[in-house]
Parts: C-alpha cells; structure tokens; sequence
C-alpha cells in the first residue's frame, strides 16, 4: 500500500438476504497518486448467469442506498 499508485477497494455484503442486493459492489478508490481524487468511483452489479459486471444507473444506485430491492419483473429485465 505504501509504494502503491493506485488502492482500490471493492465492498459488498455477501450476507444479504436479496439475491439482487447481495450482486451489488461499491468500488472505491482508496489512493491515486496520479490525480489525487479518492472516493466512491461506482456501484457494480455482477450477474451470476453470465459473469459479467454492469456499472449501475444512478436510479439503481439510489435505490439500492435507500433500501429498496428490485421486483421481480425489473430483476429479470436487468439480469
């Protein structure tokens, strides 16, 4: 960490209950030497069925800060 240019940090609770919450990762940038910004860079969703990680829209992410979760027909639209 000390000789490092770039910390990342990755966070998401693999103890929720709600399949679609517990898919969800903040990315935070801990240290950038070459810009100096730190803070939270996005929220991810990994989706199991095929692997891949989608940067979530700013609704997504308000919902998820809020609490909320996804019915079941906006869960299927956005696997």
């Amino acid at each position: 960490e000390q000789v490092s240019n770039t910390v990342i940090r990755l966070t998401r609770d693999k103890k929720e209950s709600d399949d679609w919450r517990r898919n969800i990762t903040q990315v935070d940038v801990e240290k950038c030497r070459l810009s100096g910004r730190t803070g939270p860079a996005c929220w991810v969703y990994y989706n199991p069925d095929t692997g891949r990680l989608t940067q979530l829209s700013p609704e997504l992410v308000k919902k998820f800060q809020e609490g909320q979760t996804l019915a079941g027909d906006e869960f299927e639209a956005y696997s």
